[in-house]
């Protein structure tokens, strides 16, 4: 069943900025009212708590005959306007709130500087569902859910409590209807709708969440792949630089090509052309040397038998490194180039 609920309590926890012209106050709070003939549920106001965002403020509330000549209420007791809503962890739902009337910003001024703002009351007006059920023996109407707001008001009396006064018609529906109930109205249908919406808005954007959240990834990919490829290219035009400057045979320049091949640094080029350098030249002393001694006509120091034409005899080129005082090893590297 759909009913229109005036909500009234006092502002005790209320707070006026007077520069700012904004007050802080609890809209409504879970729990059975003082009546004890209405439940709101926490869980029915952390999650329907928007509908009393952006809502309206009147100082008083409208009189019947006033709800049925003019629904939407009077621009001359328009007061303020919710501008924030929030629902806290226990289902209280609390708002900021910015008075626009002059007369009632000086007077929550006043009330505040003299500790009566919890004097002052509002008084909430919304349609909502409700189900009747039986609490410790009881019978209780069990708020199930908001399906709109229609103000926040400014009232003398709060009333005793905050307790919840029932209007069997809804003016704005059935103005000028009095005493007609709502009937024709279907609010749990309207509200399990309003919800499927929800849910389903709430899938589409998690959805275009999720897509954004791929095109993100994909595009901090490829960044990261062409610097890597901006890097490699920038190290390998820096290889070529030195390697060009360096005067090393072919030989050893494919060797350090090789070594720094998809490399985005040459870091430890210098130093391996250096190695390089001094290893060509190593062997060129070691040549010379050894072009210097005594030969016999028709035999090659150190070569053993001839290679056939077009070999080349690795064995004997190994021995004449051997003859010119390296090692084992060292004469083995000397004759495979490294």
């Amino acid at each position: 069943m759909a009913r229109n609920f005036q909500e009234s309590a006092p502002m005790r926890e209320a707070t006026f900025d007077e520069t700012k012209g904004e007050i802080t106050l609890t809209i409504i709070q879970p729990g059975i009212n003082s009546s004890g003939k209405r439940m709101y549920p926490a869980n029915t106001l952390k999650r329907d708590y928007r509908i009393f965002e952006g809502l309206k403020m009147f100082i008083d509330h409208a009189t019947t005959e006033e709800e049925k000549q003019r629904p939407e209420g009077s621009v001359r007791n328009w007061a303020g306007n919710i501008r924030e809503v929030w629902a806290e962890p226990d289902g209280k739902i609390k708002g900021k709130a910015v008075i626009i009337d002059p007369d009632l910003k000086a007077k929550l001024s006043n009330l505040s500087s003299n500790g009566l703002l919890k004097e002052m009351g509002i008084s909430i007006r919304a349609v909502g569902a409700i189900r009747e059920k039986s609490i410790e023996g009881k019978p209780i109407e069990v708020v199930e859910g908001f399906i709109r707001g229609r103000s926040v008001d400014f009232v003398t009396y709060p009333g005793a409590g905050g307790e919840v006064e029932i209007f069997e018609s809804a003016p704005e529906e059935n103005a000028g209807q009095t005493g007609e109930t709502m009937e024709s109205e279907k609010p749990m249908e309207e509200l399990k709708a309003s919800l499927q919406k929800a849910e389903t808005e709430l899938a589409e954007a998690r959805q275009y969440a999720a897509e954004l959240e791929k095109k993100a990834k994909a595009a901090e990919e490829a960044a990261e792949e062409a610097a890597h490829a901006k890097r490699i290219a920038e190290a390998s035009a820096e290889l070529d630089r030195v390697l060009a400057a360096s005067g090393l045979p072919a030989i050893a320049k494919t060797r350090l090509l090789e070594r720094y091949k998809d490399s985005e640094t040459c870091e430890g080029l210098t130093e391996a052309v250096a190695v390089e350098v001094d290893y060509v030249k190593e062997i060129q002393a070691l040549v010379a040397q050894e072009e210097k001694k005594p030969k016999v006509a028709g035999t090659v120091r150190g070569f053993g038998e001839s290679a056939p034409a077009g070999k080349t005899d690795s064995a004997g080129i190994k021995n004449m490194f051997k003859s010119c005082g390296l090692s084992e090893v060292a004469a083995e590297i000397a004759a495979k180039g490294r």
